[in-house]
């Protein structure tokens, strides 16, 4: 005769951290902790998708969630710099995650989600005049010998996730409305 086996594993409590990695290494203590909406897919027939927001964290980058056993992956909502809704920080991990295995062993230490440590930069370039300028231009990062290229559009918008950091603007030279040559380099700081 043969024997039915039903197994009901209990859900597993597991603390997650979700940060900037302000400091190139992973670790949660030496980042910027923020605290993003994400969902954690199932990546198996077990478990269902979660879905959590800022108001599930407990603190600023940390999260406790519940997990039936299964394989999930985390899932930002990422926006594009442009968008109007756009985020203040690239929401793209350091590196690629790993998925979160819930089996039925508990877990002793938090999981880190690391981020890049990229911010929102927008603005408007504009002539002397208040025109808008439409251009490529190149932002310059000596301590960390970084180029970034950077666009604004026909209303001399931008928008770009920039890493964090101290940087110069500059615009080459161009023939502004007026037909004079103008040109801009300009300081300025990208960070939490």
């Amino acid at each position: 005769m043969p024997v039915e086996l039903f197994v009901n594993p209990e859900f597993i409590t597991i603390e997650l951290n979700l940060f900037m990695d302000a400091g190139a290494d992973g670790v949660f203590e030496n980042g910027t902790a923020v605290s993003p909406s994400f969902s954690l897919m199932p990546l198996n027939d077990h478990g269902q998708q979660n879905n959590y927001t800022a108001a599930d964290y407990t603190s600023a980058g940390n999260i406790t969630v519940v997990l039936e056993p299964g394989l999930y992956t985390l899932q930002l909502n990422s926006t594009e710099p442009e968008d109007g809704n756009a985020s203040d920080y690239a929401l793209i991990g350091a590196n690629v995650f790993d998925p979160i295995i819930v089996g039925l062993e508990a877990y002793e230490e938090s999981v880190a989600f690391p981020l890049r440590n990229e911010y929102l930069v927008t603005g408007e370039l504009t002539n002397n005049s208040g025109g808008a300028v439409e251009k490529q231009f190149l932002l310059r990062n000596d301590a960390d010998d970084l180029w970034f290229n950077m666009a604004s559009d026909e209303n001399g918008s931008f928008a770009s996730y920039v890493p964090a950091g101290d940087w110069v603007a500059i615009v080459a030279p161009y023939i502004a409305d007026n037909d004079s040559t103008e040109t801009l380099r300009y300081p300025f700081s990208v960070g939490a």
